[in-house]
């Protein structure tokens, strides 16, 4: 459920907790970008994403956004025991968390409309299951922290053009490769894409 309060017409509060789970079931044959295949068993998470927006910053049709995203695993230390098959020396990391800021003009639909966003994010081991996971920050891996940039411009109103860095490494040190899920040391992305509508 998401909460929402309006402060004038300048200023809007968004927040939508939550809480999934899953049951204990084997994911297998998955062959999309950097799938798990695996047990989804100790995945019980506790999600609070929001953001704060102020409008007219900067003129009429400016807006600044501040946004953010919590996850905690509430049986993370099993997950990273039986799932990932880690030590009892490895930290069971059972948060992931982000938090950003973007500016821009305009709603994103119209010729003309832009806008600038940045984040910094840190990813546990035992947090998340890595296939809901953003497939394009580290590849969808688990045990990273680093950054998002993105800007976006409305070349026509059907036509954009978007470019995206991301730059991440990996939080701890992990025994041996450690864990596919977790097998990254770092990563620099750069998309860049036109988006048209049809």
């Amino acid at each position: 459920a998401e909460l929402s309060q309006k402060v004038g017409t300048t200023i809007d509060l968004k927040v939508a907790p939550g809480f999934f789970l899953y049951n204990a079931s084997t994911l297998a044959g998955l062959s999309n970008e950097n799938a798990f295949n695996g047990t989804t068993e100790n995945l019980k998470v506790i999600v609070i994403p929001g953001e704060l927006s102020f409008a007219n910053i900067g003129g009429a049709g400016y807006a600044l956004r501040g946004y953010w995203d919590f996850a905690y695993n509430t049986t993370a230390e099993d997950r990273v025991r039986e799932a990932y098959a880690q030590p009892a020396t490895v930290d069971e990391d059972p948060m992931a968390w982000l938090v950003g800021v973007s500016y821009g003009y305009g709603t994103g639909k119209l010729a003309g409309d832009w806008k600038l966003s940045a984040d910094y994010r840190e990813i546990g081991l035992g947090s998340i299951d890595p296939n809901i996971n953003d497939s394009d920050f580290a590849f969808s891996r688990l045990n990273q922290k680093g950054f998002k940039f993105s800007a976006s411009y409305n070349l026509t109103d059907f036509a954009s053009l978007n470019g995206t860095y991301f730059k991440t490494e990996e939080k701890d040190d992990l025994p041996g490769a450690g864990p596919a899920v977790a097998n990254l040391d770092h990563s620099q992305t750069l998309q860049v894409d036109l988006n048209v509508k049809f």
